[in-house]
């Protein structure tokens, strides 16, 4: 939410311009609402918050957001799962190492639980590149 001249933003505690080249001072702020609307001054809300992993933001006209490449954010979102799986297995791969190094076995639910994780890496990695527009990215998450 700012307060504009035009289509420029006039900042809190600083002096300005307007067309007709007088200068306004610093605490133009501690005006009433119908005094800085007098000198030229429009309010005008923000465009809303949005997800800058999906968008890249509004467009001029600020009524619809700016989608980033579907297929760049199918990717991102594979590498992410991906490296969440890894990262999952990886406080369990010392078992695994022992296993290979000792051949003392790997306890069942150690095993159940890399194989969980794998599995859901797939059906995640799956859905994710079967989805076709940013609504349905955003449906799995």
């Amino acid at each position: 939410m700012a307060w504009k001249l035009g289509d420029t933003v006039i900042r809190a505690g600083r002096s300005w311009t307007d067309a007709n080249g007088i200068k306004h001072p610093t605490n133009w702020m501690s005006w009433t609402d119908d005094e800085k609307k007098a000198v030229g001054l429009a309010w005008t809300d923000d465009l809303g918050p949005f997800d800058n992993f999906y968008y890249w933001g509004w467009n001029s006209d600020g009524d619809a957001l700016i989608p980033k490449p579907i297929a760049d954010l199918k990717t991102a979102k594979v590498l992410e799962a991906k490296k969440t799986s890894a990262s999952a297995l990886s406080q369990t791969d010392w078992y695994v190492v022992r296993k290979t190094e000792t051949s003392v076995a790997v306890p069942d639910g150690i095993t159940a639980y890399r194989t969980a994780v794998r599995t859901n890496y797939a059906s995640l990695k799956t859905a994710i590149n079967a989805v076709s527009d940013i609504a349905g990215l955003q449906a799995l998450y």
